[in-house]
């Protein structure tokens, strides 16, 4: 459903019939079409890495910010490729470099010559090629959240967060129900059980590192581990197996 209705609201108080005092309880059914017309082309003046610049600033550097130098120098090498879902768009985002509040994105081709001016709270102050904006971000523990820009809302996703919940919808969309698959490349780094093994519900199975983020890989229900197809130091693909998991019933059968 709908995230805020602050950018409709925006455009209501702004309307030159609501600043003519010409309202009426019909007034958002009379000019609806306009409203989200202006909220669109307020949106289309935005380029789409301004928003996507400013979710990743926070994501990376604040939200889930390394805990030592040597996790900055991975977060931050050279030539990092993140992507990140603007509303339904996904966007592959270049970090060709980074030094203190200075950052130099590429996305489409396009440079991106950003500084960080200050951050207070949720809100982040940004000269992205010499024009400046602020940029209201909240942002839960697993990479999604919404960010506003002038009014425009964005929903914002970190596609290379390897989320539980993709494991499971990857468990039980046309596949054999109990089975992990990996989303998205990456190395194991853990493998907590074995088969035989009892799975409780909530337990971490096993680890995968991607894009410098670990990723606890979950059990969904009580069970069995009837298959591991993977070892600590494996690189995965995308649409690897993992591990395979059988109630315990029907196991008994």
């Amino acid at each position: 459903g709908i995230q805020t209705n602050i950018p409709y609201l925006l455009q209501v108080v702004q309307h030159d019939a609501f600043l003519g005092n010409h309202i009426s309880t019909k007034f958002c059914d009379t000019h609806s079409e306009q409203l989200l017309l202006a909220i669109q082309q307020q949106k289309d003046k935005i380029q789409k890495g301004v928003p996507v610049i400013g979710f990743l600033i926070h994501s990376l550097l604040l939200k889930h910010a390394p805990s030592n130098i040597w996790d900055t120098i991975g977060y931050w090498r050279n030539r990092m490729m993140v992507p990140v879902k603007l509303d339904h768009e996904t966007i592959e985002v270049e970090i060709e470099s980074y030094s203190g509040n200075e950052f130099h994105f590429q996305i489409d081709e396009q440079q991106f010559q950003t500084r960080l001016i200050s951050v207070h709270n949720q809100i982040l102050e940004l000269l992205i090629n010499q024009m400046s904006y602020r940029v209201y971000v909240s942002e839960n523990n697993k990479g999604q959240g919404h960010l506003t820009i002038s009014g425009v809302h964005y929903d914002m996703k970190r596609e290379d967060f390897l989320i539980d919940t993709e494991f499971y919808a990857s468990a039980d969309q046309g596949k054999d129900a109990g089975s992990y698959f990996t989303p998205m490349p990456g190395k194991v780094i853990k493998v907590n059980v074995k088969p035989g093994d009892e799975a409780v519900r909530g337990s971490i199975l096993l680890v995968v590192e991607a894009m410098k983020m670990e990723n606890n890989i979950v059990a969904t229900h009580d069970a069995i581990v009837e298959l591991v197809t993977v070892q600590v130091g494996d690189m995965v693909d995308t649409d690897k197996l993992l591990i395979k998991l059988h109630d315990k019933e029907i196991l008994k059968d």
